[in-house]
């Protein structure tokens, strides 16, 4: 997370992106989102000016990682950039090629969501219910590894991309850990609880070295 200390952050859009009022950006590359949902102030000569409302934002833009990656070299700090859910604004959200497009484009880093399956191994998924994402009306909880392996998370881009299923925390956490690659994971607790997902989460991340503890 980057702390800001100044109150308004400015951010010159490309033309081909918009803003809109939720404090999204969208466009034909990928759809992006701000944490705090900032209110949009005006939107003069393509500047979008954003009034932050908590004192450490969290902001999430289009892909210019790669030149955040070349100024963290020289020692430079930059906003990071995170793929929401990898570059789902192209290709299906939460699934490795969205990761490995996100990363290919210049991306800092992929935001994504965690839960269990019904034999308990941590896979990425949005939704409780895969209707949307699978067009199969299944909640995660209910399905074994095996099972959920075999839904087509490419339903949500209309089979554009072919059969693509959702990964499981290993697959990714493996890819990062090879690209260098960061990562903003949720764990998708509020609807259900999912007992034991921290500690299966805090052990994978040692064991791929991607924690300081």
């Amino acid at each position: 997370m980057i702390k800001m200390s100044y109150a308004i952050l400015y951010y010159t859009l490309p033309p081909h992106l918009s803003a809109t009022r939720k404090g999204y950006f969208s466009g034909p590359e990928g759809f992006f989102g701000l944490a705090d949902s900032p209110e949009k102030k005006d939107n003069k000569d393509g500047k979008i000016r954003f009034e932050k409302r908590s004192g450490i934002p969290s902001i999430c833009m289009p892909f210019h990682g790669a030149a955040a990656r070349k100024n963290a070299q020289k020692g430079l700090s930059m906003t990071l950039v995170y793929g929401h859910r990898g570059f789902s604004g192209v290709y299906p959200e939460n699934t490795m090629l969205a990761f490995e497009k996100a990363y290919e484009a210049g991306a800092d880093g992929i935001e994504f969501d965690v839960q269990l399956t019904k034999d308990g191994v941590p896979v990425i998924m949005h939704d409780e219910n895969a209707v949307r994402t699978t067009g199969k009306d299944f909640w995660v909880k209910d399905l074994t590894l095996d099972e959920f392996k075999r839904l087509d998370a490419g339903y949500v881009k209309n089979g554009k991309f072919g059969f693509t299923p959702p990964p499981t925390l290993r697959e990714v956490m493996a890819f990062c850990a090879e690209k260098n690659f960061r990562m903003n994971l949720e764990l998708k607790t509020g609807v259900l609880e999912y007992e034991g997902i921290e500690g299966m989460v805090a052990d994978m991340l040692k064991e791929f070295g991607l924690s300081d503890t």
